[in-house]
């Protein structure tokens, strides 16, 4: 007897629990309407599986969806479908709210609203935010909408409750919700648009594209919510489509940390102009994924972006009238890439680049401190970095708003075109910068200026590396403001350009790594040494913009193999077949970082090929 009443609840539980599987079956159709699906929905079940399924309709538009409770909702077989109308439930209602506070101050409802409803009141236009009501409590004093701008209103106003499809099924591995690989879910709902809610205990699986359509009014956001986190799960083929007036904020109303997630090769991509990105916070970008934002508006704006760690950033404009600026606070990019348009970057705390920098042809990106001083552009990388294609970069600081630029990756950074660096200062503290035969300005002028500072890190790659030094300073000192900091294979060749410094302009070095040892076939004294041989590597210097200058001073360090017999007194600073101009310091340093020094040097002989000799094999 125990047995047979364990049989029947255990058939009885099944049985309520039991699920339909219904397949939309016509090509436009009633969400409500009974036969639109196969078998004929009837009667509506919470644990309903309803499917689009594309070997039964390739394109469905599906109309007048409302608020349901359903088990799964299921896109496959490369269904696309378009989601056109929605019903939103109405009601009358009071509320009054404190400008620029959270909380409500005696709100009252005349219809039941639940947690996670979205409002809004039908008598406002797009001004009247969105409202996500998520407290517990929906009277009285305690209640609290999602929106800092709130209206002050005592009147009694009409307001509707935005439609949304609730998916409960919970398991560990099948989704609530799922848009599979090569199938399509268009948002087409306007005024109201819809909701896609994923219970607690459940997920959402997206592999296909999640096309969410321009709207008439913010009033009418779609979003797509989810209780737990990592519940939104956008997989490796997976793509959301987001257009103006929609923002990654669609994921965020339950404010659930990493509510989505975007794997590696999955797309988001934004063509929405203005937005904050605060809202990103619940939203997690993995390794590989890709963040594209796409803005299709004429005009200029702001975007703020804020703890994030993204995979790929793409800026991609349709229209390129005007100046756009992106703000990032304490965030990383892999690869950052600038299709079209002016951009500015505006670092707020630290941006950090993780992979490569490519701007295409005629497009440009400035990059800038916010205010403040220490704000942080750092390359960090776990493999050679590069910088390049055919537009425009350049990093722009100021006096009052200092930008670092660190060099900080063992694999090194490398320029594929010029560069310029104006009003900042450039850390080299690990790894090569390989100039690659290009140009790095330091400076715009004598006022804005640059200066590189160097730990474990150099420049190298034959390239040049140009100064700006300002009229009327004396720069007599042996500091990093004056340094050219070279290097090749973990040898130092650092040089350095001090003086009295009568006309501002600037200082060209290239260093260029010639190996083997130089004997001269006519050896000369300098300064109570003979000169007989050199290295075959040297330092090409040139000065533009009408520099000028008295008593300028040359110090060379060049880091020699093990084996170096000469004494470092000896060193001295040759050109490449005769003496150097100007009078010869004894070397200082030691036997393998060994420094020449050059004093009473003109401006004009400053343009010339400097070597590093000695009396013996250096």
């Amino acid at each position: 007897m125990k047995n047979i009443c364990l049989i029947i609840s255990i058939v009885f539980a099944q049985l309520l629990n039991a699920q339909t599987t219904y397949t939309w079956n016509v090509t436009s159709g009633d969400f409500l309407a009974p036969n639109s699906w196969n078998p004929t929905r009837n009667i509506p079940d919470t644990n309903d599986i309803l499917v689009f399924d594309g070997n039964t309709q390739a394109t469905p538009t599906v109309n007048n969806i409302r608020t349901q409770t359903i088990g799964r909702l299921l896109i496959i077989n490369n269904a696309n479908v378009n989601f056109a109308t929605a019903i939103a439930d109405t009601g009358i209602g009071k509320y009054e709210f404190s400008i620029f506070s959270k909380g409500g101050l005696g709100t009252q409802f005349l219809t039941q609203l639940k947690v996670d409803d979205i409002i809004s009141d039908s008598l406002y236009s797009i001004s009247n935010i969105v409202r996500d009501i998520y407290n517990d409590t929906l009277l009285g004093l305690n209640t609290a909408l999602n929106d800092d701008n709130f209206i002050l209103n005592t009147n009694y106003v009409s307001f509707f409750i935005q439609p949304k499809l609730i998916l409960k099924q919970k398991h560990a591995t099948i989704p609530s919700f799922e848009i599979s690989q090569n199938s399509k879910l268009q948002i087409n709902c306007n005024s109201p648009s819809l909701s896609i809610l994923i219970d607690s205990g459940a997920f959402a699986k997206i592999s296909g594209t999640f096309n969410i359509a321009p709207l008439a009014a913010r009033l009418t956001s779609f979003t797509l919510l989810a209780f737990d986190s990592n519940a939104i799960q956008i997989k490796n083929t997976g793509k959301i489509i987001s257009f103006e007036r929609q923002r990654l904020d669609i994921f965020s109303l339950i404010k659930k940390s990493a509510a989505a997630i975007f794997d590696s090769g999955s797309v988001y991509e934004t063509k929405e102009f203005t937005f904050s990105g605060g809202y990103y916070k619940p939203v997690k970008f993995l390794s590989g994924s890709t963040f594209i934002f796409d803005g299709f508006k004429s005009i200029s704006g702001n975007i703020g972006y804020s703890n994030i760690n993204f995979g790929n950033f793409i800026y991609k404009k349709y229209i390129t009238s005007t100046d756009f600026k992106l703000m990032f606070f304490n965030c990383s990019v892999e690869n950052l890439q600038i299709d079209t348009g002016n951009v500015q970057i505006e670092i707020m705390d630290e941006l950090i680049i993780k992979k490569n920098i490519t701007i295409k042809p005629l497009a440009s990106l400035a990059i800038k401190s916010a205010n403040g001083l220490n704000k942080k552009f750092t390359f960090k990388g776990t493999n050679l970095q590069e910088i390049n294609g055919e537009g425009t970069l350049q990093f722009n600081g100021d006096k009052l708003n200092t930008l670092n630029i660190t060099l900080n990756n063992n694999f090194g950074l490398k320029l594929s075109s010029d560069l310029k660096i104006a009003n900042c200062n450039l850390w080299l503290d690990s790894g090569e910068f390989d100039l690659n035969g290009y140009n790095l300005t330091l400076g715009n002028d004598s006022i804005n200026r640059g200066n590189v500072f160097t730990k474990n890190g150099y420049f190298k790659g034959n390239g040049t590396v140009t100064k700006w030094y300002s009229a009327n300073s004396n720069s007599t000192h042996y500091l990093d403001s004056t340094l050219f900091p070279f290097g090749f294979e973990n040898k130092k060749r650092n040089i350095w350009v001090t003086g009295n410094f009568t006309n501002s302009g600037t200082i060209s070095i290239s260093h260029i790594n010639n190996k083997g040892m130089y004997s001269f076939a006519n050896p000369f004294s300098d300064n109570n040494t003979t000169v007989k041989n050199r290295q075959n590597y040297y330092w090409k210097i040139t000065k533009s913009y009408g520099l000028k200058g008295t008593n300028l001073t040359l110090k060379a360090q060049g880091n020699v193999d093990s084996g170096y017999t000469d004494l470092p007194t000896n060193i001295r600073l040759t050109l490449a077949h005769a003496k150097a101009p100007g009078l010869a310091l004894n070397g200082t340093g030691s036997s393998l970082l060994p420094l020449a020094t050059r004093t009473n040097l003109t401006d004009s002989n400053l343009t010339n090929t400097f070597f590093l000799g000695a009396y013996s094999t250096i």
